[in-house]
């Protein structure tokens, strides 16, 4: 089958917005591109060096057929069904389960997988899907037209179901089956988002039967069927996971590293939320794979013969503070450019994260093809000058602990951080933020972790200074809209700012790749010149193996893990 490449980093940071050229992996077949446009998502490859994860080379040996994964996550999925998650973390686990109509490669451009064709009309304003014969959802189902039209109806029409569906179908004006094959979409004008939608894991198809009968079909998932190459066999909250393989798989993308049914029979993922815990476990032979290494760990995994790692670096956006505009102190510019000057975020990542994560200097990952690396200076640590700014913006008196005060109150920013999405250590990255600005500009910001229902309370309430969030999403396009669109539901930062709303607008109507690319370049520099956010660091997703584990996969697009569907172990 064919290959497709992407750049695969080893254990090292390489700095800045500098061009990724590491080790790459053979993509793995059910890890195609997962645009997520989930709340909260976030959201991807030739032989590679043996230092990577999963590394392989024609002389690597023949992979093996049968045997059991256990798989250590760092992250419990909130629900199975995935058009309805959110979570970045979830999509390896995930993506075992559910197959997409097409299959995104790391350029941009698309493959069919479940389709087995698509085109466009010469307008972009029809596309039609032909389905693939023979493909079978896990509970017995096919996968036809009359499947395809049901799934994105049900996605699009059912209030509160999928955020991803509203906002990638919000042009689409019919849906109809013109055979058992063939789907056909119509959209009121061009739209960049549809085929990424339907390539990600929000526009996964899942059977007909279970649309109409499982139970808690958008927060459980227990009892929903997908067309991946695995089937949910057991889940014990809180513990594991337990996936076997289908032996009528039989539709991988021209992309995977091979075809037919997954190798390993059984793939059990366990939920150990502690680095700590995750890399005793790995250590100890008790998992043989684990993700989310912490970077303290990463010297015992990459030095040793007993082990693998490898890292990748995220599409998307990057983990960043989202300055809300609409309310003091951060209606003020002035105290938004103190802050993004007065934080050193080179000592501070390489306190809490030693080297081991890149910093962001863009508004959109270093990754994406849209990146603009133009805008890093807006984002240079300045403590003269972010002194300046705070003494013009009238925050000239400090308090008894150093902090500044005007009118009696204390510069005071608080982020309310919801705790099912902190990982990388973005609590302790927090604490060293605060203190970090307390002692270069005297600003009391405050990271706050609270549970999902708190930090909800808050936004509603416009009680906050910051939002933190980060996106894996394929297309960067899609979550610049989610967070920085006048309308959109994270875009907690209240921006209402008509000129971005119509950069991002444009952005999202046209297909041509260049033209995208200018216009989010001039978004990036609009967001920068206004001191809307905070980018921090590039996510990444890092995974270390025992040594005898072969075929771990990159999302190309996505740059996250891909499905077990590749994996095997030496006998």
């Amino acid at each position: 089958m064919s290959r497709s490449t992407r750049p695969l980093l080893p254990g090292r940071s390489l700095g800045g917005l500098a061009l990724l050229t590491a080790a790459t992996l053979v993509l793995g077949a059910c890890g195609s591109g997962t645009g997520s446009a989930g709340a909260g998502a976030s959201d991807d490859p030739s032989a590679a060096t043996s230092s990577s994860a999963g590394s392989e080379s024609p002389s690597a040996g023949t992979p093996v057929e049968g045997g059991d994964l256990v798989w250590a996550l760092e992250t419990e999925p909130l629900t199975l069904n995935a058009q309805t998650s959110g979570q970045n973390k979830a999509k390896v686990l995930l993506r075992n389960l559910f197959d997409s109509y097409l299959y995104k490669n790391a350029d941009g451009t698309y493959d069919p997988w479940l389709a087995e064709s698509y085109a466009y009309d010469a307008d972009q304003t029809e596309l039609t899907l032909v389905l693939r014969d023979g493909v079978t959802f896990s509970d017995g189902d096919q996968l036809d037209a009359a499947a395809v039209v049901a799934n994105l109806t049900h996605a699009r029409e059912t209030e509160g179901y999928s955020s991803a569906a509203v906002f990638a179908l919000r042009n689409v004006t019919g849906i109809s089956a013109s055979d058992e094959r063939t789907v056909v979409i119509e959209l009121g004008e061009p739209d960049a988002f549809l085929l990424d939608y339907l390539a990600s894991l929000n526009g996964a198809p899942v059977s007909p039967t279970s649309l109409e009968t499982a139970g808690n079909l958008a927060a459980g998932g227990l009892d929903v069927a997908g067309a991946g190459p695995f089937v949910l066999e057991s889940y014990t909250p809180g513990q594991d996971v337990v996936l076997t393989s289908r032996a009528d798989y039989d539709w991988a993308p021209e992309a995977a590293d091979h075809s037919g049914p997954a190798y390993l029979d059984t793939v059990t993922f366990r939920f150990l939320g502690e680095a700590a815990t995750r890399t005793g476990a790995l250590t100890a032979g008790q998992v043989d794979l684990i993700d989310g290494v912490q970077s303290v760990d990463v010297p015992l995994f990459e030095d040793s013969a007993d082990f693998t790692y490898q890292r990748v670096l995220n599409n998307g956006l990057p983990f960043g503070y989202y300055f809300n505009v609409s309310q003091p102190p951060l209606d003020d510019i002035r105290v938004r450019q103190a802050f993004i000057a007065g934080v050193d975020l080179d000592a501070v990542l390489q306190g809490v994260h030693h080297g081991q994560v890149e910093r962001a200097l863009a508004p959109v990952s270093s990754v994406s093809p849209f990146v603009d690396p133009t805008v890093a200076d807006a984002y240079a640590t300045d403590v003269d000058a972010a002194n300046a700014l705070l003494d013009e913006a009238g925050w000239t008196e400090r308090d008894a602990d150093g902090y500044r005060v005007k009118d009696g109150q204390r510069l005071t920013i608080i982020d309310y951080a919801a705790a099912p999405y902190l990982r990388d250590n973005r609590e302790l990255l927090g604490q060293a933020i605060s203190a970090n600005l307390k002692d270069n500009v005297g600003i009391d910001f405050q990271f706050l972790p609270v549970d999902a229902g708190t930090a909800s309370e808050k936004a509603d309430a416009n009680e906050y200074g910051i939002f933190d969030n980060s996106r894996g999403d394929a297309d960067s396009g899609q979550p610049l809209i989610f967070l920085y669109g006048t309308d959109a539901t994270l875009a907690r930062g209240k921006y209402n700012d008509a000129a971005l709303d119509e950069l991002l607008a444009r952005g999202a109507a046209t297909n041509d790749v260049a033209e995208r690319t200018e216009i989010y370049h001039e978004a990036q520099q609009h967001i920068a010149t206004n001191a809307y956010s905070l980018p921090i660091y590039v996510p990444q997703d890092s995974v270390a193996t025992l040594v005898g584990v072969h075929g771990v996969r990159i999302d190309e697009a996505g740059g996250v893990l891909g499905s077990a569907y590749d994996i095997w172990k030496e006998s």
